[in-house]
């Protein structure tokens, strides 16, 4: 506990008991005179649709057609979630069991470099394009997984200086 803090909670008594000066009058009355005055309120425009009201000699179709139409959509969107929820759709039995698996490494393109470090030395790399390739069978099933990946292979080799 510091010994400022029993200082600091008499002074926020004694501010919390002080109440503010009212304002000087002569700067009341300059802002009565800068307000604007309150416009006074517009009728309300008159609205170029129908309002639909029963009793209005508005079909009944009409309001029918209103809710009908919302109440549709959200309908046929549940139907949608509930049918294509993964409880609803077919399981799929087993495993995969891979009996033939192939990895390959198919070299796309080599090029070489020329970058400067931050101290102005230059560096020379070597980069390899690759493509990787697995494919993973199950004959049972008659079922076969490819993958390509692409991979950029960078090399650093340094200048010799004499």
């Amino acid at each position: 506990m510091s010994h400022n803090e029993p200082e600091l909670d008499r002074l926020e008594a004694a501010l919390r008991a002080v109440r503010p000066a009212p304002p000087p009058a002569a700067f009341v009355a300059r802002l009565r005179q800068a307000a604007p005055a309150p416009a006074p309120a517009a009728p309300p425009a008159p609205s170029s649709q129908p309002v639909l009201r029963w009793g209005t000699g508005v079909s009944p179709w009409v309001w029918l057609g209103r809710l009908l139409i919302p109440a549709t959509a959200v309908v046929v969107a549940g139907v949608m979630a509930w049918r294509w929820h993964p409880a609803h759709l077919p399981a799929e039995t087993g495993t995969l069991r891979a009996d033939n698996v192939q990895i390959n490494q198919d070299l796309v393109s080599t090029f070489d470099t020329v970058e400067p470090l931050p101290n102005g030395e230059p560096v020379r790399y070597r980069c390899r394009e690759w493509m990787d390739t697995v494919v993973v069978r199950d004959s049972r099933k008659g079922l076969e997984v490819a993958r390509r990946v692409p991979r950029i292979e960078v090399i650093p080799v340094r200048f010799e200086a004499y």
